[in-house]
């Protein structure tokens, strides 16, 4: 069953996906006039207080990173879903509207200049990040989306 509100201030609009580790929701943040964020609630009960706390701290180093092609990541908290008395962790990042990489590079057609140059901006951003001491650990064709940016495709590691 789709939460009609998530953390208080976000208003789900629709689930966008599901994976091993959590559900992402389309969200309106109600503090800042509506604006689209996509919510990832993590699935798991193991969380510990000791593994909370080392997400959080993972989630501020997130947040201190700035790369045109990473969401940007901007809220964390805790939510209790209904029907449990479980805290799970919850953290709002940029909505990032368009397709996976998978699907954006699908046969057909002359895909080459725009399979090189997603794949040399998602270079340079796997290059910042392990500048800065962050591994990714999952990067996969379905973990980058491609927008467009002033008519260009512009990857994005989620």
């Amino acid at each position: 069953m789709l939460p009609e509100r998530i953390g208080g201030r976000y208003r789900v609009v629709r689930e966008l996906g599901q994976g091993g580790m959590g559900v992402v929701y389309l969200a309106q943040d109600e503090a800042s006039e509506g604006a689209e964020v996509a919510l990832k609630v993590l699935l798991t009960r193991r969380f510990s207080e000791s593994g909370l706390r080392h997400f959080e701290q993972e989630f501020r180093t997130l947040t201190s990173l700035s790369h045109p092609n990473l969401t940007e990541v901007y809220d964390f908290g805790r939510v209790t879903p209904e029907g449990t008395d479980h805290p799970v962790p919850f953290f709002t990042m940029e909505f990032v509207p368009g397709e996976t990489l998978g699907r954006h590079l699908e046969p057909g057609g002359d895909r080459f200049d725009a399979l090189y140059e997603c794949l040399a901006q998602t270079g340079q951003a796997l290059a910042y990040l392990h500048g800065r001491g962050v591994i990714h650990q999952d990067v996969k064709p379905s973990n980058i989306l491609v927008t467009e940016v002033d008519g260009t495709p512009q990857p994005k590691i989620i």
